[in-house]
């Protein structure tokens, strides 16, 4: 809302419960859904899926904007931004890396792949299902 990008997300999420702060968990979702909207065309859509696997609970946030490449994506931590200037971003750099933290206290993990087709960025947050 604070972008103007609630009308291009489009959410689909599978029931399921999962380990962690719930607190915890929103503000990392909110910082993985907030990125692509930061760093995606007006216009275009944010996916955000959420889906049983296996024993595990997979949210992926896709967007279409310029994505990072493979070497990026490998560099991803506090404080490490990609093309400031050119991107012109505000912050510290530290919303994926909040959202790796948040994960893995989680028991689970986070992973940068590219988009489908190679363009934007896909983030795959990955929990344990608690029963």
């Amino acid at each position: 809302q604070e972008q103007k990008r609630a009308t291009y997300l489009q959410v689909t999420a599978e029931p399921g419960s999962v380990a962690g702060s719930e607190d915890s968990l929103c503000y990392a979702l909110a910082e993985m859904v907030g990125n692509a909207a930061t760093f995606s065309a007006t216009g275009t859509p944010i996916v955000v899926t959420g889906a049983v696997r296996a024993d595990r609970y997979r949210i992926e946030v896709t967007d279409q904007g310029p994505g990072l490449t493979a070497e990026q994506r490998a560099q991803v931590g506090a404080f490490v931004q990609f093309d400031r200037k050119k991107r012109e971003q505000q912050g510290l750099g530290l919303g994926l890396a909040i959202a790796r933290a948040t994960a893995k206290l989680a028991g689970g993990q986070l992973q940068l792949e590219a988009g489908p087709g190679g363009r934007g960025l896909t983030v795959v947050f990955d929990l344990p299902l608690v029963a």
